[in-house]
């Protein structure tokens, strides 16, 4: 995946939605319920695991550590339990206890909604709705996909919108493929526009190859020209390929077929299959 999410707060109920009543239970009780705990977590108990977990990160029964947490609930996600997948994500979303990583942290989320956790799928919902940034991408991502839920376009459209009307250059972006791609080719246009004005390359190599082409915009090859070359000088290599062509086409620019020639060895050396296919032939 991509640089991909927002890092906002988050607060998931896989481990917030513990209830510890061990205050109204008689002192010694209470002690011997938390030595339970430590005892089961060191011995492999991934239950037991994710609640020290837990314990760690808000400095209860324990001296606050996020390093602990992490280190806890690392231990139970390896052996599959899908709270501690979530809690480990939430480090990673927030940078508590490891380096901060929002593309780690989807990924983790993703696996633990995939394998059960509809708790903290419906929790980023709720965040979603209230407006959370990193809640509403995520949603979007799961709806887009079907992820935990039913596949809805219209609601990973309406996630992914909150976000890019808040400038949201990831957002902008993602929405507009998604326009892009159920041929909804004005609105497309728009928000590549948005992405490509707060600096997003590919948005930039959208918006170029739209205004080329005439799709979803009134067409001006030589304006789009302006951008495809600008993502062929940064070492976007399908912006190399479309500057190729449109060199060897004389379309939007004078005909040239050295400098065709040249942007195509740059495409085909990046991997464009398309140009090393012209340059074989």
């Amino acid at each position: 995946m991509k640089r991909f999410f927002l890092t906002m707060g988050i607060a998931t109920i896989t481990f917030c939605a513990s209830q510890y009543m061990l205050a109204q239970q008689p002192i010694e009780v209470a002690t011997d319920s938390i030595r339970i705990i430590l005892n089961k977590a060191k011995g492999g108990d991934s239950n037991a695991q994710n609640e020290l977990g837990g314990w760690y990160y808000r400095g209860k029964h324990v001296k606050q550590s996020y390093e602990e947490a992490a280190q806890w609930w690392a231990r139970a996600a390896k052996q599959g339990n899908v709270k501690a997948i979530g809690n480990l994500g939430l480090c990673y979303q927030m940078g508590n206890g490891v380096r901060k990583d929002s593309i780690t942290a989807v990924k983790l989320y993703e696996r633990s909604v995939k394998q059960g956790n509809q708790a903290l799928l419906m929790q980023n919902e709720k965040l979603a709705n209230a407006g959370n940034m990193f809640a509403c991408m995520f949603m979007a991502h799961c709806y887009r996909n079907g992820i935990g839920t039913a596949k809805n376009l219209n609601k990973a459209a309406e996630f992914y919108a909150k976000t890019a009307q808040l400038n949201g250059v990831d957002a902008q972006r993602e929405l507009a493929l998604l326009y892009l791609n159920t041929h909804k080719d004005a609105e497309a246009v728009a928000w590549f526009e948005k992405a490509a004005e707060n600096g997003d390359l590919s948005s930039t190599y959208y918006y170029g190859k739209l205004l080329y082409e005439g799709k979803g915009v009134k067409q001006d090859a030589q304006q789009g020209m302006i951008f495809l070359l600008k993502t062929a000088e940064a070492g976007f290599p399908m912006g190399q390929y479309m500057v190729a062509q449109a060199y060897f086409d004389g379309k939007g620019v004078m005909k040239n077929m050295e400098q065709g020639a040249e942007w195509m060895i740059k495409a085909a050396n990046n991997g464009v299959v398309k140009a090393q296919y012209e340059l074989a032939m």
